[in-house]
């Protein structure tokens, strides 16, 4: 019998699933956990750091016990079972499980065999259709609309952020480069400079997306390899600022250090480690790419994290000992980068020219992975594993 789409395996290794997972997680939050860290103190940094970890591999180890309760669902009205939404109220009380499942004389003793035990799901259920079929359609719009609105903001800031850092970075023709922030009345070739690069980020990523997410391992190993060399070099030429006691913009001594504790500053280090760490919503799409899934699926999400961890801790120890006055995008701070000279060698320019641009190559690779999860979940709403719908090229027509 042919595959339905969604049946298709990729059969991907684990190192491309790693290489996905590292990249969704590792986002432009990641920028912003130097300044997060200078503000509410190294101590307090580490304490919402191992917080945080412990949370999101909590979260994670349960994603993956929701998928594999979904794909014991799947077999069960395969076989003619039904079942009724579980209410915002049933939650504070005790469930069980006849309450929800309607069985038929057909099926009444299907539970107890060995068939019907949660099992590694083999297909992809997204985030949208789970609830669907636990909470019901209303609980269904209601998440996807929540859901819906945070993708295409965050995707419509990322499309701003590569437009602008481009237009401050890269001079086309005759133009020169031009600071949109700076620019008051935004206008004339500033202007038709940002339009210019929108137009080949949305050519891009629009491709991108079409390829789907199996399709483009090796872009998505490259901006993967692009991250870890970016946040190794933030954190190398750092140190080699300490130790030399030297600013990284000139030879000037450092004379500051950041605060240790502080309490005022909870929102800021805790909403930032939050976007920093937050992937979950991800899991089932790498999840369908990998081949071994009862090996990978757990152990893709739990090496990325501990991956980020060491290198957020490193971001966020390190940095604010070497940069005052650190600005919510770190990379910014190297935009005078001169490696405690005062005069810029031409290999610092290359250092900060790479780091500058990386903002830009960091949104190239995570908007289409973005655009490709928000398509599943809207097309999973009325053709996803669960519905009696079936995908066809009719369907847009």
């Amino acid at each position: 019998m042919e595959k339905e789409p969604w049946e298709i395996q990729h059969e991907k290794s684990f190192i491309v699933g790693y290489f996905f997972t590292i990249n969704m997680i590792v986002g432009s939050g990641v920028l912003g956990i130097p300044w997060a860290w200078q503000q509410a103190g190294w101590a307090f940094g580490l304490v919402s750091q191992g917080a945080s970890i412990a949370y999101f591999v909590f979260l994670s180890v349960y994603t993956f016990q929701v998928m594999s309760r979904i794909e014991l669902l799947q077999r069960l009205l395969s076989s003619g079972y039904s079942f009724a939404p579980v209410g915002f109220s049933d939650l504070f009380g005790k469930l069980n499980r006849e309450d929800f499942v309607e069985k038929t004389q057909e099926t009444e003793s299907a539970l107890v065999t060995e068939e019907f035990f949660p099992r590694v799901p083999t297909v992809r259920v997204d985030f949208v259709e789970m609830v669907g079929l636990v909470f019901g359609r209303k609980a269904q719009y209601g998440v996807l609309v929540v859901f819906c609105l945070e993708k295409l903001i965050l995707m419509s800031g990322y499309s701003i952020i590569f437009s602008s850092s481009c237009a401050a970075l890269i001079p086309i023709g005759t133009f020169e480069t031009c600071n949109v922030y700076e620019d008051n009345e935004f206008g004339g070739s500033c202007r038709l400079k940002v339009w210019f690069y929108l137009l080949v980020f949305g050519v891009v990523v629009v491709y991108l997306s079409i390829k789907g997410i199996a399709e483009q391992v090796w872009w998505q190993g490259s901006t993967c390899a692009a991250r870890f060399l970016v946040i190794t070099i933030l954190i190398v030429t750092s140190l080699v600022a300490i130790f030399s006691d030297t600013k990284i913009s000139d030879n000037e001594e450092i004379d500051h250090s950041p605060p240790v504790f502080e309490v005022s500053q909870l929102g800021i280090i805790v909403s930032v480690t939050l976007v920093a760490f937050s992937f979950q919503y991800g899991i089932p799409n790498i999840c369908e790419a990998l081949k071994d899934k009862e090996k990978d699926i757990p152990r893709v999400s739990l090496w990325a994290i501990g991956t980020v961890s060491v290198l957020y801790t490193l971001l966020g120890l390190i940095v604010p000992f070497a940069v005052e006055n650190i600005d919510p995008m770190v990379t910014i701070d190297w935009e005078n980068y001169s490696g405690g000279n005062s005069e810029r060698s031409w290999w610092a320019y290359g250092v900060a020219s790479f780091v500058l641009i990386f903002p830009a190559i960091d949104i190239t690779s995570i908007f289409p992975i973005l655009s490709i999860i928000l398509t599943d979940n809207l097309i999973s709403v009325n053709y996803g594993q669960l519905s009696k719908n079936k995908l066809t090229r009719v369907s847009f027509t």
